[in-house]
């Protein structure tokens, strides 16, 4: 069942009190969102090995909020739409999207997804990537069945994108002259050019003018770059286990996000040596971790990476202008408010 948790803190410009009443998500496509689990499982279990439907079965039902099946859902719906092959357009970019987890927890060698073991910590490296692969095969078979050239078309393209973004993270892994720019372009290539593909998907399939199919992707655009700054900074602020993955991730792995980037640019040899050891050493540990966070607060990195978050959720929201008002456009503005706000 889809849940999403309403933030209490509120920017002025929302248009309702949205703590005061039931998420306008839920209401609108509650159905859909049923439906989406009953095709994908269906779709798991047409695997004949056991063990595959077992791993991708762990993967695609551990807890996943499905954010981004049902913005296809709602993009379609808010251009007019009512096709019963958005769902199964919902089902295959969830797996795609599966598959990239997948994939990435395997590169990491992490330990959690969504709260809970991962699968390659689990079943190993190998049955992971394969199972990866086959949740891609099955997103395929389903695009080829239910949707149109130009939707597979739009998927392919941010599929091919998101591989170049996560293979550029890696090349620029631990590179301590990286600057604002290869960020965001990096960010934008591994989460934000699908997102702004499941937006421009939902308002292809739904025939909707060019305009409006822009206006989407620019949404969810802007949307996916807010949502993975949001993601980079909750790595260094975040307490307890709601955030599905171990605190501290990133720089364990080497990977230079934005509020590292923004204190590189402020602090004294000594911090930088900190930093730059923190980064690239092996033998990463807590103390490691609190000694970065320490300087990430004294320089307020940490915030200036908040505001270049809200930045985007603002011109996420503004890309919705073009479209009336409807209880779907106030469930994407609720989607571009929920992403702002993740205990940042």
């Amino acid at each position: 069942m889809f849940a999403l948790t309403i933030p209490n803190k509120i920017e002025q410009n929302n248009p309702m009190k949205a703590a005061e009443r039931p998420h306008p998500l839920f209401l609108t496509i509650q159905d859909d969102l049923e439906r989406l689990e009953t095709i994908l499982e269906e779709a798991i279990q047409t695997a004949e090995v056991p063990m595959v439907r077992d791993v991708a079965h762990h993967i695609v039902f551990s807890g996943g909020k499905r954010l981004r099946p049902a913005l296809s859902i709602l993009t379609h719906r808010i251009c007019g739409g009512s096709d019963e092959r958005a769902i199964h357009l919902a089902a295959a970019i969830e797996l795609i999207h599966t598959a990239s987890l997948i994939h990435d927890d395997v590169l990491d060698s992490a330990e959690l997804r969504r709260g809970v073991v991962s699968a390659n910590a689990k079943w190993g490296n190998h049955l992971s990537v394969l199972v990866g692969d086959f949740c891609l095969s099955l997103a395929n078979e389903i695009l080829a069945s239910h949707t149109t050239r130009s939707v597979i078309a739009c998927l392919t393209d941010a599929a091919k994108k998101t591989t170049e973004g996560e293979a550029l993270e890696i090349i620029q892994s631990s590179d301590l002259k990286m600057d604002f720019d290869t960020y965001i372009n990096i960010v934008t290539k591994k989460t934000a050019y699908l997102i702004a593909a499941t937006c421009e998907a939902g308002s292809i399939l739904a025939n909707a003018p060019t305009r409006l199919t822009a206006a989407l992707r620019q949404y969810g655009l802007s949307l996916g770059i807010a949502f993975q700054i949001v993601d980079d900074i909750l790595d260094y602020t975040t307490k307890g286990n709601g955030f599905g993955k171990r605190r501290g991730t990133d720089l364990k792995e080497g990977k230079l996000t934005l509020p590292i980037i923004y204190a590189l640019a402020k602090v004294s040899s000594e911090e930088r040596e900190i930093i730059a050891e923190s980064l690239l050493t092996p033998h990463y540990s807590e103390k490691d971790l609190e000694s970065v966070t320490t300087i990430l607060e004294k320089y307020q990195s940490i915030d200036e990476s908040k505001e270049v978050a809200r930045g985007y959720i603002d011109k996420a929201m503004s890309s919705l202008d073009p479209f009336k008002q409807s209880l779907e456009k106030e469930a994407l503005i609720h989607f571009a408010l929920f992403v702002g706000n993740r205990e940042i």
